[in-house]
Parts: C-alpha cells; sequence; structure tokens
C-alpha cells in the first residue's frame, strides 16, 4: 500500500510540476487583496488564494501581536471554507502549527522550503511533524517596514517538492502585497476604534461642544451643551436654538464682540461672559472657538462652553486659567524633551547591543561595548535631569558645570555614528581647530556641560547621516572668541545632502516643524529636534543658524560658552580602572552568606587569594549563628536565601548589637532593594556577578585600618593575570550561550577556575529545569523562584545572558505570581540552560587544548 501511495503520489508530482503559474494571474489575485480593508477579509482572501495558487492542501495565517505570534486564519483544500481563529492562539499554545519551523522562520526572516518535512533532521522531532507527516511546506515571512508582521505557512501532506522556485517567487509576491495589505487593514481597524472613542469623548466631555456654520447656523451640539441651556436633548436644542449665538447671549453687545474678536484672531480662549439658558435663568459662561476656513465648506466655527458661574471672584477665575494653560504648554515641553533626549542615545544602545551580540569576542567587541557603556551612561544623566525639566520655566533647563575634555566628547559622537556612517557609504571628518587659539589649555581640560553640547552634535549629525545620501558630513570647530575664564566655541556641522529651500528654513527651529510634510514620510522624524537644540545653544550663551541650498547641502552653525579649568579642576576618570589585590585582606576573617555553590566557591577562591580567611554560611538562620559565635571583619550577606533571608539576617544581628560590617549581594539592581537593604542595616550593596574589584573598594572603605595596607599592596605588586591581553589572545572566543570574554571578566581573569566551575555546573544544575517543573506540579513557587534565583547569578558570572534573562523572567513571573505564560516561560528557560550546559561541559572538557599560558596563574 506504501508503495502504491509512492507512485500515484509521484505520478501526481509530476502531473503537479506540468502546471505553470500564471504570473499575471497572481498579481491580479494581489490587487484585490489590496482592495480589502478588513482584516479578516484580506486574511482569508489571501489564504484561498495561496492554496489555489501554490497548490497546497492546507494554509495558515500567524501575525504578530505585541512582539508575539497567534494563529489568525486557517484554511484547507479539505476541511471547509477558511476561517478566522477566534480568538487567536498563541503559537506556543496551538497544537496546529509546526512551532520549530515558524520559529524558524521568523528568527531567519528568510522563506524556507521544506520538499519533505519528515526528512529534514531540524524538524523531524517537531510534534506536529511527527503527528501528521506534511511532506511538501513553504513557510514565508510577511515583511513590512523592515518588521516581521506576520508567517504565511502552507503545506502538503502527500506530495514532495511541490513548492518549486517559481511558486516561491510568485506566492513572495503575493506575500508582499499581503503585508501591506494586513497593515492597512490594522490601520483600518485603529482608525474605527479611535473615531469610536473619539465620539464617546464628544458625548461624555464636560464642557458643551458645539459646531455653527457660516450663516450662524448650530449644526451640531453634544449633550452637555443641551443641558447646561435647559434643554432635554440635543435634537430640542438644535431645534430651538439654531441661531446659537443670538440666543445664548444676555448682552447682545457681547455676542458681537465675540463674533468680531474671533474674525480678526481666529483663536478665541476663555471669553467670559453672560449667558441665558432656555427657561431665562442667567449664567456666567466662558467660551473657547475657533474660526476655520475650508474652500469646499466654507468657514465654520469649533467651540466649547463651560458654565462659570460657580466661582466667586471672575477675575480669580480667569487668572487660574491662564495658569492651566501655562501649565498644560509646560506639561507639553516637559513631555517633548523628555522623549527626543531618551531616544538619543537609546539609538547607540540599541546599534551598538545588537554589533556586539552578533560579533565575537576581540578589540572590536571592547570598542562596541565601550560605546554601549558611554551611551548608557547619558542616558542615565538625561533620566536623572528629569527633576530638573519639572522646574522649566520659559524653556530654561539646569545645566552641568563640570571638566571634560573637548576631544573626548567629540571622539564619542564619532564613535556613535561611526557604524551608521559605514553602512552608508558617507565620509565622516572631525575638523577640531581648537587647540590651535592661544587661549585653548594646553590640556584640553573646559568646563561646562558636556553632555548637552554632545546632544547638540548628535542631534545635528543626525539629522545630517538621516537626509545624507552621498558625500560627507564635516563637524569643524574652533575658537569664536576668548576672555578669560571664558570660552566660546564655534561648531559647525554640514552635509551634502538634499538640503532645505529659503521658505522653509525660516520655520526650521519652530516645535513639530519639517523641511516639507513628504519629509516625514520619507525620513520620519517630529520635528522637534532642531527646537531643542536651539534652546540648548541659547541656554549655553550661545546661538545657532543655518545656511542651506537645496540639492547641495546643509550648514548648521551654533556657539556655546564654557570656562576654562583652574588648577585645582581634576578631570573624572573615564571609568574604573582594574587593579589586582592578592593578599591586602590578609588575617581577615570574612563570612560569606550564600546559598548558591558556584557563588560560594567563587567568591571563597578570590577572598581567599586576597589572604583573608572564608567561612561559608548556607542560609540566613546559618549566618546568624556563626555571626553570634564567632567575630568577623566582614560578612558578605546574599538577600535571597531559603529558611531565612538576608534582610531579616541582617536585621537580627543588628538588633543584637553586633556592628561587623555587613555588605548586600544579590542579583537584583533595582534601588527599592537597595534601600531595602540598606534599611535593614547592611552597609552597602553590590550587585552579581560580583566585581570583586568593587568589593574589595567597598571593603577598603568599610574597613577604614586595612586602607593603606590595600593601597600599599595594590602598589608593590605586579598584577597575576592582565584580563584585556587574555580577551584578545584566548583561544576560543564564543560558545553558544556563553560569552567568553565576560565569563573571563566575571571570574576576574582567572582561567582555571572558570573552568572548573564550568565543569562543574552539570553537577550543580543539570537537572534544574526539571526540579522547576516539579516544584510548580506540586505548588512549590517559592523553591522555583529561588532555584531560578540562583541561576540568575550562576548565569551572570558565565556571560550566559540568554540564559540570565530566562531565568530572571521566570524569577519575576513566580514572585509576581503571574502564572498564565509560565508554561512559555519555562520552555525558554529550559532551552537556554541546556544549551548552556552543552556549552559548560565542552568547555571544560577542551581544556587540555588550551595553550599554557592561558591557564598559567604565575
Amino acid at each position: 500500500m506504501r508503495d502504491f501511495q509512492s507512485h500515484s503520489a509521484s505520478l501526481e508530482s509530476s502531473e503537479f510540476n506540468q502546471r505553470i503559474l500564471d504570473t499575471t494571474t497572481v498579481l491580479r489575485a494581489a490587487q484585490a487583496i489590496s482592495g480589502e480593508v478588513m482584516l479578516e477579509e484580506v486574511l482569508t482572501k489571501l489564504l484561498r488564494l495561496a492554496l489555489e495558487h501554490a497548490g497546497a492542501q492546507k494554509a495558515m495565517m500567524l501575525l504578530v501581536n505585541d512582539q508575539r505570534l497567534y494563529l489568525e486564519a486557517v484554511a484547507s483544500v479539505d476541511g471547509g471554507p477558511t476561517h478566522r481563529v477566534t480568538p487567536p492562539i498563541p503559537l506556543e499554545a496551538s497544537d496546529d502549527v509546526p512551532e520549530s519551523i515558524i520559529r524558524f522562520v521568523s528568527r531567519t526572516r528568510e522563506a524556507l522550503v521544506l520538499s519533505d518535512a519528515t526528512q529534514e533532521d531540524v524538524f523531524t522531532q517537531d510534534p506536529y511533524v511527527r503527528r501528521l507527516q506534511p511532506l511538501s511546506v513553504l513557510c514565508l515571512p510577511i515583511i513590512h517596514r523592515n518588521e516581521i508582521t506576520g508567517i504565511l505557512y502552507m503545506e502538503h501532506r502527500w506530495l514532495t517538492g511541490m513548492f518549486t522556485a517559481q511558486r516561491v517567487e510568485v506566492l513572495t509576491l503575493l506575500a508582499s502585497q499581503a503585508a501591506i495589505s494586513i497593515e492597512n487593514a490594522r490601520l483600518y481597524a485603529d482608525l474605527q476604534s479611535t473615531q469610536d472613542e473619539y465620539r464617546a469623548l464628544y458625548d461624555n466631555a464636560i464642557e458643551g461642544l458645539f459646531r455653527i456654520d457660516s450663516q450662524g447656523v448650530l449644526l451640531s451640539a453634544n449633550p452637555t451643551l443641551a443641558t447646561i441651556l435647559g434643554f432635554a436633548s440635543v435634537t430640542q436644542l438644535l431645534d430651538e436654538y439654531r441661531d446659537l449665538i443670538d440666543r445664548v447671549f444676555l448682552n447682545k453687545s457681547q455676542a458681537g464682540q465675540f463674533i468680531s474678536q474671533l474674525e480678526e484672531q481666529h483663536l478665541l480662549n476663555g471669553f467670559e461672559a453672560q449667558g441665558v439658558t432656555r427657561d431665562g435663568r442667567t449664567f456666567w459662561m466662558a467660551l473657547t472657538a475657533r474660526l476655520s476656513q475650508d474652500p469646499e465648506q466654507g468657514d465654520y466655527i469649533d467651540g466649547s462652553l463651560v458654565d462659570i458661574s460657580g466661582r466667586i471672584d471672575r477675575e480669580q477665575a480667569n487668572k487660574q486659567m491662564h495658569i492651566a494653560e501655562a501649565a498644560t504648554q509646560a506639561k507639553s515641553e516637559f513631555l517633548a524633551n523628555m522623549s527626543h533626549e531618551i531616544r538619543t542615545p537609546m539609538n547607540a544602545i540599541v546599534g551598538f547591543s545588537k554589533l556586539a551580540l552578533e560579533s565575537g569576542l576581540g578589540r572590536k567587541q571592547h570598542e562596541y561595548l565601550t560605546a554601549i557603556r558611554n551611551a548608557a551612561e547619558n542616558l542615565l544623566g538625561i533620566i536623572s535631569d528629569v527633576l530638573d525639566f519639572s522646574k522649566i520655566e520659559a524653556g530654561k533647563l539646569t545645566l552641568e558645570q563640570r571638566p571634560f575634555k573637548l576631544s573626548d566628547m567629540l571622539a564619542e559622537v564619532e564613535r556613535l555614528f561611526r557604524t551608521e556612517l559605514r553602512k552608508r557609504n558617507l565620509e565622516f571628518v572631525i575638523d577640531n581647530q581648537s587647540a590651535r587659539h592661544s587661549g585653548f589649555p594646553a590640556d584640553g581640560v573646559l568646563v561646562g556641560d558636556p553632555l548637552r553640547l554632545q546632544q547638540v552634535l548628535v542631534n545635528l549629525v543626525g539629522n545630517a547621516t538621516k537626509f545624507t545620501e552621498q558625500g560627507e558630513i564635516r563637524v569643524a570647530v574652533s575658537v569664536k572668541g576668548f576672555l578669560a575664564p571664558e570660552l566660546i566655541l564655534e561648531f559647525v556641522v554640514s552635509d551634502t545632502g538634499i538640503g532645505i529651500d529659503e521658505e522653509h528654513q525660516k520655520r526650521l527651529f519652530e516645535s513639530f516643524e519639517q523641511a516639507e510634510t513628504s519629509t516625514t514620510r520619507r525620513y520620519g522624524g517630529t520635528g522637534l529636534g532642531l527646537t531643542i537644540c536651539k534652546r540648548l545653544v541659547e541656554i549655553m550663551g550661545g546661538d545657532i543658524s543655518l545656511t542651506s541650498t537645496p540639492g547641495e547641502g546643509s550648514c548648521f552653525t551654533f556657539s556655546a560658552k564654557v570656562l576654562l579649568a583652574d588648577e585645582n579642576t581634576t578631570l573624572p576618570s573615564s571609568g574604573p580602572k582594574r587593579t589586582r589585590i592578592t593578599s591586602a585582606l590578609r588575617n581577615r576573617r570574612i563570612l560569606v552568606a550564600e546559598d548558591n555553590p558556584i557563588n560560594q566557591q567563587l567568591a571563597l577562591e578570590f577572598l581567599e587569594r586576597a589572604g583573608a580567611t572564608v567561612d561559608i554560611a548556607q542560609n540566613g538562620r546559618e549566618a546568624v549563628a556563626k555571626a553570634t559565635e564567632h567575630n568577623y571583619d566582614a560578612i558578605l550577606m546574599d538577600i535571597h536565601m531559603p529558611e531565612m533571608d538576608g534582610l531579616e539576617a541582617c536585621r537580627i544581628l543588628r538588633e543584637q548589637h553586633i556592628g561587623v560590617p555587613i555588605i548586600a549581594v544579590s542579583a537584583d539592581a533595582l534601588e527599592t532593594r537597595q534601600a531595602s537593604a540598606l534599611d535593614a542595616g547592611c552597609d552597602s550593596y553590590i550587585t552579581k556577578p560580583i566585581n570583586f574589584d568593587e568589593l574589595f573598594g567597598e571593603l577598603a572603605h568599610l574597613l577604614p585600618e586595612v586602607r593603606e595596607d590595600l593601597k600599599r599592596r595594590a602598589s608593590d605588586q605586579a598584577e597575576k593575570t592582565d584580563i584585556d591581553s587574555i580577551l584578545e589572545d584566548f583561544p576560543l572566543q564564543r560558545l553558544p550561550g556563553i560569552d567568553i570574554g565576560e565569563a573571563i571578566v566575571g571570574h576576574n581573569g582567572n582561567v582555571p577556575l572558570m573552568i572548573k566551575l564550568m565543569g562543574d555546573f552539570g553537577g550543580y544544575y543539570g537537572d534544574a529545569g526539571a526540579k522547576v517543573r516539579e516544584f510548580l506540579s506540586a505548588g512549590k513557587f517559592e523553591e522555583a523562584e529561588r532555584l531560578t534565583h540562583n541561576l540568575h547569578g550562576v548565569a551572570g558570572s558565565f556571560g550566559a545572558q540568554r540564559l540570565k534573562d530566562a531565568s530572571k523572567t521566570l524569577e519575576l513571573a513566580l514572585a509576581e505570581g503571574k502564572q498564565g505564560n509560565l508554561r512559555g516561560l519555562v520552555g525558554s528557560f529550559e532551552i537556554a540552560l541546556t544549551e548552556v550546559l552543552e556549552s559548560a561541559a565542552a568547555l571544560a572538557s577542551d581544556e587540555v587544548r588550551f595553550r599554557a599560558s592561558d591557564l598559567d596563574e604565575t
């Protein structure tokens, strides 16, 4: 029977292969899809056309929503009409799709064609493939604006090789049109929803809203206006008060004044007058109205009416209204500035993070990670300035005055744009002529706000990059003026881009202005960037100007005042210096309270190498017992431990008047956690993976009597290990799931210790996935949370970012009681754990293959 089916399948396949897809027909089908605006119609029509033109037996459509894939529609030649899945089913929760195939296409963003899915080793273990045995498979990504919006999956269970290159090509064209149509359908649905929301807002507004045509006839009103004027319904109001202005004003001269001012100004805000209701009651009203001119519909007035009769003093009411308007304006400016400024360093963080993740560990990665660190520091500085933004008055912001090097700031700007400019094949030139001026300091140190200066440059260079397709972008810096101790710097940012015509140059520095309407559609942007640049430059005592020729490029020139540094000014360090202190804690006794065996061993190794005697406590209760029985110089207290956590243990020790320095240790970097630790009596707080340089620094601070000894021994002893050289010369740079460079740094350059701990990892956590599932089945959520917390810390020291993130996500879900998606989170956790277990075992077993210099501690 199998041979007969195989023979029949071959004959049918041969017949199908004789069919030539008519590209014109498929394109017409694509046009038919483009005419649909309802998402359900788009999906069902697309699947019908896919079945018709691809020769498939079954087709399914999955769409992305909130960064997750959902099964939205299914069609089959033998399963009835195409139907929409309601509600959509998450990919990981559906048994009707091959999850591994869908995930593969989503990750690679490329079409996948399988002649016989049952023979593809990568996908043969997929539950769907094992159960239904599909032969021919075609899976296409639906991509719109460089983002995956969906996945089209088709299959034939009887025939192999159904989806030829010609069919894939034509169906790809169909998928491209489908991407646009799906996006349009979603936008249409959003528009309908928005219209309904606006209608609800209009009907339920606390103000009376109205529209009047050029003849003074009341066209529309909301229920609130009818209520204010004493009508039972809007229909009744429209019938009786068609001449609203004449009827509502008690004083006809005020009605005339209202119309006159509106015609002159086109906008009136808070025009106060006495009004009269339907039953003759008088009241005070405040009118806000706008006169709009439409060539097709004619002039009309949109306005609102508020009953202000309850105000004791009309002048006070008017003052409060202006205060409210000022507050609204300040809030708008604050949100615009904050949004733009946070986005600027975030671009660098996202871009360089991607590069770092895609590259091996070497010199370039250090360069990328340095750029990420600097951009992150910029972002933290901006977030810290949020409080200053609340003090906005007339667009004023608070500036820092701190020492910086102009050359360093310019180099950082160049680093931020280096990759993007290289991609676009643009030349980037920085011409710094400032040092040639006699007033410029020899050491290059100035005093000012480098973050704001850099922000202006990043905005201008970013715009230049966005609007320049070929040629160069140049940043020239010179000294424009000098009167000690003040120095005026001039920056010129020029490009060979599209340029800006003279008419639009006049409005370019106004909020929400673009060079032209099409600019937003083509290049994106809100038009706020140059407004912010102008304000920052003015605050820094300078001005900004523009010269531009359409088609030839633009040139922005701005100046800023800075100060010369005095002889007592010290330039802050660009980053923490790495030191190796091997025996500075000699004769010190340290208690390490930690339940994680790998973290125990790591702390034990480094503290003993530094000359300390170390005791281990498995939990908070044991830590309290040992600390009350023995005298310790310091305690390292993990926050999350069984039986008694670190915070409770610290409180008990302080209540017993044990004043030994306690350093809290946790993988949680939230400020609330740090505050809780300090409130419990801890003296300091460090995060995992432990930076032992930071730990020794804290010990030096908390144990003043060893501070000089620490300095002396750090200067007297040569370093045993140079981490940077290890990172450059290490034979392995990356394993699946493990970043070798971060692992070496996490173990302070001690390669043998790192390899040993990775070898022990499987023994400690090989069954962690099964244990988590057992705990969840038994309802032991606290045990599961503790296990994932431990793995989060260990993963950080191993450079296992994926396992670290998966562990933390699962830990937070368990802590917050979010059990709805635990199945998917546990699955992601197990995948990441398996990857690290295999790589750690492989690394430990290959130890003999490393050069002797890599493992030499002497």
